[in-house]
Protein backbone atom coordinates (compact mmCIF):
# COMPACT_ATOMS: atom_id res chain seq x y z
CA UNK A 1 0.00 0.00 0.00
CA UNK A 2 1.13 3.78 -0.67
CA UNK A 3 0.31 4.60 2.48
CA UNK A 4 2.55 2.09 4.15
CA UNK A 5 5.20 3.13 2.00
CA UNK A 6 5.00 7.13 3.02
CA UNK A 7 5.41 5.69 6.71
CA UNK A 8 8.44 3.81 6.20
CA UNK A 9 9.84 6.77 4.11
CA UNK A 10 8.87 9.38 7.04
CA UNK A 11 10.65 6.93 9.10
CA UNK A 12 13.86 6.39 7.44
CA UNK A 13 14.27 9.58 6.39
CA UNK A 14 13.94 10.84 9.75
CA UNK A 15 17.19 9.08 10.69
CA UNK A 16 19.08 10.83 7.89
CA UNK A 17 20.06 14.62 9.08
CA UNK A 18 20.18 15.49 5.31
CA UNK A 19 16.62 14.48 4.60
CA UNK A 20 14.48 14.55 7.48
CA UNK A 21 13.39 17.98 6.46
CA UNK A 22 11.07 15.60 4.39
CA UNK A 23 10.52 13.37 6.88
CA UNK A 24 9.14 15.95 9.14
CA UNK A 25 7.04 17.47 5.59
CA UNK A 26 5.52 13.62 5.14
CA UNK A 27 5.05 13.42 8.79
CA UNK A 28 2.79 16.92 8.73
CA UNK A 29 0.72 15.58 5.73
CA UNK A 30 -0.46 12.43 7.34
CA UNK A 31 -2.28 15.23 9.45
CA UNK A 32 -2.77 18.08 7.31
CA UNK A 33 -6.55 18.09 5.71
CA UNK A 34 -9.67 16.08 6.79
CA UNK A 35 -8.59 13.22 5.27
CA UNK A 36 -4.91 14.18 5.49
CA UNK A 37 -2.35 14.41 2.66
CA UNK A 38 -2.58 17.91 2.14
CA UNK A 39 -5.97 16.48 0.50
CA UNK A 40 -4.46 15.30 -2.30
CA UNK A 41 -2.69 11.93 -1.51
CA UNK A 42 -5.71 11.38 0.75
CA UNK A 43 -6.89 7.85 2.80
CA UNK A 44 -8.48 6.85 -0.30
CA UNK A 45 -5.80 7.03 -2.21
CA UNK A 46 -2.74 5.81 -0.23
CA UNK A 47 -5.15 2.95 0.93
CA UNK A 48 -4.41 3.13 4.70
CA UNK A 49 -5.78 5.44 7.50
CA UNK A 50 -3.16 8.36 7.46
CA UNK A 51 -3.76 9.32 11.26
CA UNK A 52 -2.51 6.14 12.14
CA UNK A 53 0.63 7.13 10.08
CA UNK A 54 1.12 10.03 11.86
CA UNK A 55 0.38 7.58 15.50
CA UNK A 56 2.45 5.09 14.18
CA UNK A 57 5.12 7.58 13.47
CA UNK A 58 4.96 9.78 16.81
CA UNK A 59 5.39 6.32 18.98
CA UNK A 60 8.59 5.31 16.90
CA UNK A 61 10.17 9.09 16.74
CA UNK A 62 9.56 9.53 20.49
CA UNK A 63 10.74 6.26 21.97
CA UNK A 64 13.66 6.92 19.50
CA UNK A 65 14.27 10.42 21.50
CA UNK A 66 13.52 8.87 24.92
CA UNK A 67 16.25 6.90 24.39
CA UNK A 68 18.37 9.32 23.50
CA UNK A 69 18.78 10.48 27.09
CA UNK A 70 17.85 14.63 25.76
CA UNK A 71 15.01 16.69 27.15
CA UNK A 72 11.88 15.64 25.22
CA UNK A 73 10.79 19.59 25.70
CA UNK A 74 12.20 22.78 26.10
CA UNK A 75 12.01 24.57 28.95
CA UNK A 76 9.38 26.97 28.32
CA UNK A 77 6.85 27.62 30.93
CA UNK A 78 4.11 28.51 28.79
CA UNK A 79 4.21 24.33 28.35
CA UNK A 80 2.78 23.45 31.37
CA UNK A 81 -0.71 23.68 30.50
CA UNK A 82 -0.27 21.37 27.68
CA UNK A 83 1.87 18.78 30.25
CA UNK A 84 -1.01 19.24 32.47
CA UNK A 85 -4.11 18.14 29.75
CA UNK A 86 -2.16 15.47 28.37
CA UNK A 87 -1.96 14.12 31.91
CA UNK A 88 -6.15 14.95 31.70
CA UNK A 89 -6.21 12.84 28.47
CA UNK A 90 -4.47 10.05 30.13
CA UNK A 91 -7.01 10.43 32.66
CA UNK A 92 -9.68 10.08 30.59
CA UNK A 93 -8.38 7.18 28.65
CA UNK A 94 -9.13 5.22 31.59
CA UNK A 95 -12.56 6.94 32.70
CA UNK A 96 -14.08 5.79 28.74
CA UNK A 97 -12.73 2.51 30.15
CA UNK A 98 -14.05 1.72 33.42
CA UNK A 99 -16.99 3.74 33.85
CA UNK A 100 -18.45 3.90 30.23
CA UNK A 101 -16.99 0.06 29.67
CA UNK A 102 -15.31 0.69 26.29
CA UNK A 103 -13.01 -1.39 24.46
CA UNK A 104 -9.52 -0.48 24.57
CA UNK A 105 -9.56 -0.17 20.69
CA UNK A 106 -13.17 1.79 20.61
CA UNK A 107 -10.96 4.36 22.85
CA UNK A 108 -7.76 4.03 21.09
CA UNK A 109 -9.28 4.62 17.92
CA UNK A 110 -11.54 7.88 19.73
CA UNK A 111 -9.18 9.61 21.55
CA UNK A 112 -6.40 9.09 18.60
CA UNK A 113 -6.50 12.32 18.01
CA UNK A 114 -5.57 13.72 21.50
CA UNK A 115 -2.27 11.54 21.31
CA UNK A 116 -1.08 13.67 18.18
CA UNK A 117 -0.47 16.18 20.76
CA UNK A 118 2.38 14.59 21.42
CA UNK A 119 3.49 15.88 17.93
CA UNK A 120 4.71 18.93 19.27
CA UNK A 121 7.62 16.97 21.03
CA UNK A 122 8.70 16.07 17.23
CA UNK A 123 8.23 19.08 15.54
CA UNK A 124 9.70 21.59 18.19
CA UNK A 125 12.66 20.18 16.97
CA UNK A 126 12.46 21.62 13.19
CA UNK A 127 15.71 23.17 12.79
CA UNK A 128 15.58 26.90 10.97
CA UNK A 129 16.89 25.58 7.58
CA UNK A 130 14.28 22.82 8.02
CA UNK A 131 11.74 25.07 8.12
CA UNK A 132 12.57 27.00 5.76
CA UNK A 133 12.46 24.09 3.41
CA UNK A 134 8.99 22.46 4.95
CA UNK A 135 6.88 25.57 4.13
CA UNK A 136 8.25 26.00 0.81
CA UNK A 137 6.93 22.81 0.20
CA UNK A 138 3.84 23.74 1.95
CA UNK A 139 3.73 27.20 -0.04
CA UNK A 140 3.61 24.79 -3.26
CA UNK A 141 1.28 22.87 -1.95
CA UNK A 142 -1.32 25.11 -1.51
CA UNK A 143 -0.68 26.92 -4.66
CA UNK A 144 -1.40 23.95 -6.40
CA UNK A 145 -4.53 22.91 -4.31
CA UNK A 146 -5.89 26.29 -4.33
CA UNK A 147 -5.86 26.39 -8.18
CA UNK A 148 -7.72 22.79 -8.08
CA UNK A 149 -10.17 23.71 -5.27
CA UNK A 150 -10.94 27.27 -8.21
CA UNK A 151 -11.21 24.78 -10.99
CA UNK A 152 -13.55 22.18 -8.97
CA UNK A 153 -16.05 25.36 -8.58
CA UNK A 154 -15.54 26.33 -12.29
CA UNK A 155 -15.98 22.89 -13.64
CA UNK A 156 -19.28 21.87 -10.76
CA UNK A 157 -17.01 18.59 -10.15
CA UNK A 158 -14.27 17.61 -8.53
CA UNK A 159 -10.52 17.88 -9.16
CA UNK A 160 -8.98 16.52 -5.71
CA UNK A 161 -9.97 13.43 -3.83
CA UNK A 162 -13.66 13.90 -2.60
CA UNK A 163 -15.57 11.45 -0.81
CA UNK A 164 -19.13 13.22 -1.43
CA UNK A 165 -20.53 14.69 -4.17
CA UNK A 166 -20.36 18.66 -4.83
CA UNK A 167 -23.83 20.85 -3.67
CA UNK A 168 -24.89 23.28 -4.94
CA UNK A 169 -25.08 26.92 -2.14
CA UNK A 170 -28.41 27.50 -1.75
CA UNK A 171 -27.88 31.04 -1.31
CA UNK A 172 -25.27 31.75 -4.17
CA UNK A 173 -26.33 28.67 -6.43
CA UNK A 174 -22.30 28.22 -6.63
CA UNK A 175 -20.86 24.75 -6.62
CA UNK A 176 -19.66 24.62 -2.78
CA UNK A 177 -16.93 21.51 -1.89
CA UNK A 178 -15.30 20.79 1.57
CA UNK A 179 -11.69 19.87 0.38
CA UNK A 180 -10.61 23.31 0.52
CA UNK A 181 -6.56 23.65 0.82
CA UNK A 182 -5.20 23.37 4.01
CA UNK A 183 -2.83 26.74 5.66
CA UNK A 184 -5.18 28.35 2.95
CA UNK A 185 -5.48 31.80 5.70
CA UNK A 186 -1.53 31.21 6.21
CA UNK A 187 -0.27 31.41 2.68
CA UNK A 188 -2.85 34.23 1.90
CA UNK A 189 -1.49 36.31 5.24
CA UNK A 190 2.46 35.67 4.10
CA UNK A 191 1.64 36.74 0.85
CA UNK A 192 0.98 39.85 2.31
CA UNK A 193 3.62 40.06 5.14
CA UNK A 194 6.08 38.14 3.98
CA UNK A 195 6.44 38.32 0.28
CA UNK A 196 10.04 36.95 0.25
CA UNK A 197 9.01 33.68 1.32
CA UNK A 198 7.43 33.76 -3.11
CA UNK A 199 10.50 35.35 -4.46
CA UNK A 200 12.79 33.02 -6.38
CA UNK A 201 10.56 31.56 -8.35
CA UNK A 202 8.91 31.86 -12.30
CA UNK A 203 5.39 32.24 -10.68
CA UNK A 204 4.61 36.03 -10.16
CA UNK A 205 3.80 37.28 -6.48
CA UNK A 206 0.38 38.41 -7.69
CA UNK A 207 -0.21 34.52 -9.02
CA UNK A 208 -0.04 33.63 -5.80
CA UNK A 209 -1.73 35.91 -4.40
CA UNK A 210 -4.94 36.03 -6.70
CA UNK A 211 -4.84 32.01 -5.93
CA UNK A 212 -5.14 31.84 -2.54
CA UNK A 213 -7.50 34.74 -2.34
CA UNK A 214 -10.21 33.27 -4.72
CA UNK A 215 -9.85 29.68 -3.45
CA UNK A 216 -10.75 31.30 -0.06
CA UNK A 217 -13.59 33.24 -1.88
CA UNK A 218 -14.81 30.09 -3.33
CA UNK A 219 -14.75 27.79 0.40
CA UNK A 220 -18.32 30.42 0.55
CA UNK A 221 -17.87 30.31 4.43
CA UNK A 222 -18.59 33.74 6.17
CA UNK A 223 -16.80 33.29 9.19
CA UNK A 224 -13.96 31.83 7.22
CA UNK A 225 -13.37 34.78 4.52
CA UNK A 226 -14.12 37.50 7.55
CA UNK A 227 -11.43 35.38 9.63
CA UNK A 228 -8.63 35.26 6.39
CA UNK A 229 -9.01 39.09 5.89
CA UNK A 230 -8.85 39.86 9.33
CA UNK A 231 -5.51 37.54 9.80
CA UNK A 232 -4.21 39.59 6.67
CA UNK A 233 -4.53 42.59 8.35
CA UNK A 234 -3.68 41.64 11.97
CA UNK A 235 -0.72 40.23 11.06
CA UNK A 236 0.74 43.46 9.12
CA UNK A 237 -0.59 45.80 12.33
CA UNK A 238 1.50 43.71 13.99
CA UNK A 239 4.23 44.60 12.16
CA UNK A 240 4.10 47.70 13.16
CA UNK A 241 3.42 49.55 9.42
CA UNK A 242 0.20 51.40 9.41
CA UNK A 243 1.39 51.83 5.50
CA UNK A 244 1.20 48.29 4.73
CA UNK A 245 -1.86 47.96 6.35
CA UNK A 246 -3.82 50.59 4.06
CA UNK A 247 -1.80 49.68 1.25
CA UNK A 248 -3.04 46.15 1.31
CA UNK A 249 -6.49 47.22 2.12
CA UNK A 250 -6.87 48.92 -0.63
CA UNK A 251 -5.87 46.07 -2.73
CA UNK A 252 -8.04 43.77 -0.68
CA UNK A 253 -10.33 46.40 -1.72
CA UNK A 254 -9.61 46.21 -5.61
CA UNK A 255 -9.40 42.17 -5.28
CA UNK A 256 -12.98 41.72 -3.50
CA UNK A 257 -14.87 44.17 -5.96
CA UNK A 258 -15.58 41.00 -8.52
CA UNK A 259 -16.99 39.19 -5.44
CA UNK A 260 -19.23 41.93 -4.48
CA UNK A 261 -21.97 40.24 -5.32
CA UNK A 262 -21.35 36.73 -4.72
CA UNK A 263 -20.48 37.58 -1.01
CA UNK A 264 -23.69 40.18 -1.00
CA UNK A 265 -25.90 36.73 -2.09
CA UNK A 266 -23.82 34.57 0.55
CA UNK A 267 -24.27 36.60 3.55
CA UNK A 268 -27.96 38.29 3.03
CA UNK A 269 -28.76 34.55 1.64
CA UNK A 270 -27.58 32.93 4.74
CA UNK A 271 -29.72 35.47 6.81
CA UNK A 272 -26.36 36.72 8.86
CA UNK A 273 -28.10 39.58 10.87
CA UNK A 274 -31.51 37.14 11.32
CA UNK A 275 -29.11 34.50 12.63
CA UNK A 276 -26.90 35.95 14.55
CA UNK A 277 -29.69 38.19 16.41
CA UNK A 278 -31.45 34.35 17.29
CA UNK A 279 -28.80 33.77 18.99
CA UNK A 280 -28.18 36.88 20.99
CA UNK A 281 -31.31 36.16 21.96
CA UNK A 282 -31.23 32.68 23.09
CA UNK A 283 -33.55 31.18 20.65
CA UNK A 284 -30.82 27.31 20.66
CA UNK A 285 -32.77 26.77 23.76
CA UNK A 286 -34.78 23.18 24.23
CA UNK A 287 -37.67 24.52 22.15
CA UNK A 288 -35.29 25.04 19.14
CA UNK A 289 -36.77 23.42 15.76
CA UNK A 290 -33.98 21.70 13.91
CA UNK A 291 -36.56 21.28 10.74
CA UNK A 292 -37.82 25.51 10.80
CA UNK A 293 -33.99 26.77 11.76
CA UNK A 294 -33.87 26.98 7.37
CA UNK A 295 -30.49 28.71 7.01
CA UNK A 296 -30.00 29.88 10.72
CA UNK A 297 -26.36 28.01 11.00
CA UNK A 298 -24.53 29.82 13.59
CA UNK A 299 -28.66 29.48 15.54
CA UNK A 300 -27.92 25.08 15.23
CA UNK A 301 -24.45 25.92 16.08
CA UNK A 302 -25.29 26.99 19.31
CA UNK A 303 -28.28 24.49 19.34
CA UNK A 304 -26.27 21.55 18.97
CA UNK A 305 -23.74 22.76 21.86
CA UNK A 306 -26.77 23.62 23.88
CA UNK A 307 -28.16 20.24 24.17
CA UNK A 308 -24.96 18.28 25.24
CA UNK A 309 -24.34 20.91 26.95
CA UNK A 310 -27.99 20.62 28.94
CA UNK A 311 -27.72 17.18 29.10
CA UNK A 312 -24.03 16.61 30.57
CA UNK A 313 -24.73 19.18 33.11
CA UNK A 314 -27.31 16.87 34.60
CA UNK A 315 -25.27 13.73 34.66
CA UNK A 316 -22.58 12.83 37.13
CA UNK A 317 -19.56 15.02 38.54
CA UNK A 318 -17.33 12.64 36.49
CA UNK A 319 -19.12 12.66 33.40
CA UNK A 320 -19.30 16.14 33.57
CA UNK A 321 -15.44 15.97 34.23
CA UNK A 322 -14.17 13.86 31.43
CA UNK A 323 -17.37 14.15 29.19
CA UNK A 324 -19.37 11.69 26.77
CA UNK A 325 -17.14 9.07 25.92
CA UNK A 326 -13.94 8.46 24.04
CA UNK A 327 -15.07 6.93 20.79
CA UNK A 328 -15.40 7.75 17.34
CA UNK A 329 -18.27 9.26 15.43
CA UNK A 330 -19.24 6.37 13.78
CA UNK A 331 -19.17 4.03 16.83
CA UNK A 332 -22.54 2.25 17.16
CA UNK A 333 -22.28 2.55 21.18
CA UNK A 334 -23.27 6.33 20.97
CA UNK A 335 -26.47 5.27 19.03
CA UNK A 336 -26.96 3.30 21.39
CA UNK A 337 -26.01 5.40 24.59
CA UNK A 338 -27.35 8.90 23.72
CA UNK A 339 -30.21 10.07 21.74
CA UNK A 340 -29.76 14.00 20.98
CA UNK A 341 -32.27 15.09 18.00
CA UNK A 342 -30.00 18.00 16.71
CA UNK A 343 -27.70 16.81 14.68
CA UNK A 344 -25.98 16.09 10.90
CA UNK A 345 -27.69 12.67 9.55
CA UNK A 346 -24.68 9.60 9.06
CA UNK A 347 -24.80 7.63 6.01
CA UNK A 348 -27.82 5.36 7.69
CA UNK A 349 -29.70 8.54 8.24
CA UNK A 350 -28.99 8.22 11.72
CA UNK A 351 -27.84 11.84 14.06
CA UNK A 352 -24.62 11.78 14.42
CA UNK A 353 -24.11 12.07 18.57
CA UNK A 354 -20.82 13.60 19.90
CA UNK A 355 -19.46 15.02 16.71
CA UNK A 356 -19.63 17.97 14.48
CA UNK A 357 -17.90 19.53 11.64
CA UNK A 358 -19.59 22.83 12.75
CA UNK A 359 -18.60 24.36 15.82
CA UNK A 360 -15.23 23.39 17.98
CA UNK A 361 -16.80 24.09 20.99
CA UNK A 362 -19.35 21.60 21.05
CA UNK A 363 -16.89 19.11 20.45
CA UNK A 364 -15.13 19.70 23.64
CA UNK A 365 -17.50 19.46 25.53
CA UNK A 366 -19.11 16.13 24.63
CA UNK A 367 -15.35 14.49 24.00
CA UNK A 368 -13.50 16.33 26.65
CA UNK A 369 -16.62 17.76 28.98
CA UNK A 370 -16.22 20.36 31.46
CA UNK A 371 -13.03 20.38 32.75
CA UNK A 372 -11.41 18.91 29.68
CA UNK A 373 -12.65 22.04 27.57
CA UNK A 374 -11.27 24.52 30.28
CA UNK A 375 -8.08 22.89 30.62
CA UNK A 376 -7.98 22.69 26.34
CA UNK A 377 -8.98 26.21 26.14
CA UNK A 378 -6.12 27.30 28.51
CA UNK A 379 -3.40 25.49 26.30
CA UNK A 380 -4.76 26.77 23.38
CA UNK A 381 -4.21 30.43 25.50
CA UNK A 382 -0.94 29.67 26.32
CA UNK A 383 0.31 28.44 22.86
CA UNK A 384 -1.25 31.75 21.73
CA UNK A 385 0.45 33.36 24.52
CA UNK A 386 3.51 31.98 23.40
CA UNK A 387 3.28 33.11 19.73
CA UNK A 388 2.22 36.68 20.64
CA UNK A 389 5.63 36.88 22.85
CA UNK A 390 7.23 36.20 19.87
CA UNK A 391 5.32 38.26 17.25
CA UNK A 392 7.98 40.33 16.70
CA UNK A 393 11.04 37.61 15.80
CA UNK A 394 10.08 37.59 12.28
CA UNK A 395 7.06 37.87 9.66
CA UNK A 396 6.55 34.03 9.74
CA UNK A 397 5.65 34.41 14.10
CA UNK A 398 3.70 37.74 13.62
CA UNK A 399 1.52 35.67 10.98
CA UNK A 400 1.27 32.49 13.24
CA UNK A 401 0.13 34.71 16.09
CA UNK A 402 -2.71 36.88 14.04
CA UNK A 403 -3.60 33.43 12.78
CA UNK A 404 -3.88 31.55 16.53
CA UNK A 405 -5.75 34.33 17.94
CA UNK A 406 -8.17 34.15 14.73
CA UNK A 407 -8.62 30.69 15.25
CA UNK A 408 -10.84 31.22 18.31
CA UNK A 409 -13.86 32.70 16.41
CA UNK A 410 -13.22 30.73 13.54
CA UNK A 411 -13.90 27.63 16.21
CA UNK A 412 -17.57 28.59 16.25
CA UNK A 413 -17.83 27.71 11.88
CA UNK A 414 -15.64 24.76 12.06
CA UNK A 415 -14.10 21.76 14.31
CA UNK A 416 -11.04 22.93 12.86
CA UNK A 417 -9.81 24.40 16.70
CA UNK A 418 -11.10 20.92 18.37
CA UNK A 419 -8.97 19.04 16.20
CA UNK A 420 -5.39 18.41 18.08
CA UNK A 421 -3.70 17.57 13.86
CA UNK A 422 -4.53 21.19 13.53
CA UNK A 423 -2.63 22.68 15.70
CA UNK A 424 0.72 21.28 14.25
CA UNK A 425 1.47 24.09 11.89
CA UNK A 426 1.56 26.01 15.58
CA UNK A 427 3.77 23.25 16.75
CA UNK A 428 6.19 23.92 13.74
CA UNK A 429 6.06 27.55 14.54
CA UNK A 430 7.22 26.85 18.23
CA UNK A 431 10.61 25.26 16.22
CA UNK A 432 11.23 29.02 15.81
CA UNK A 433 11.14 30.05 19.17
CA UNK A 434 13.65 26.74 20.33
CA UNK A 435 15.65 27.19 18.26
CA UNK A 436 16.34 31.16 19.22
CA UNK A 437 16.41 30.42 22.73
CA UNK A 438 18.78 27.63 22.39
CA UNK A 439 20.98 29.99 20.89
CA UNK A 440 20.92 32.54 23.27
CA UNK A 441 21.51 29.43 25.71
CA UNK A 442 24.51 28.68 23.51
CA UNK A 443 25.83 32.50 23.04
CA UNK A 444 25.30 32.90 27.21
CA UNK A 445 27.74 29.68 27.57
CA UNK A 446 30.54 31.32 25.44
CA UNK A 447 30.40 34.29 27.52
Amino acid sequence: MIGIALLLAAIYLYFQPKYRYISYFLYFSFMAGSSGGFNLWTEAVVGFKLSDCALIYTVVVITHLMTSGKPLLPKLKQLGCYKLFLCFVALSFLFSLVHYELSFYEVLQGGRKFILLLSLVILIRVKPHEFQKIMRMMMWICFITSILYVGQVILKRPLMPYGYEGAADRATGIMRFYNSPVNLSLFLTLSFAYPQLFRGTKVPLWAFRGAFFVAQICTLGRTGIAVALLTVLLALAIQGSVKNVVKVIIVLGILITPFIGTLSQRFEGGNTDEDLGSVLSGKFGNDYDPQASGNATMLYRFAWCYERADYLVKRPFLEQVFGLGLTTESSDWQFKKYNFRIGLPDEYLRVVQLATPDISYGNMITYLGFCGTILYMLMLVSFARLLWKHRKDNPYMGAFSAMILMSFIEGFSGSGLSEPRTLTIYFLAMSLIASKLQQLRTNQNRI
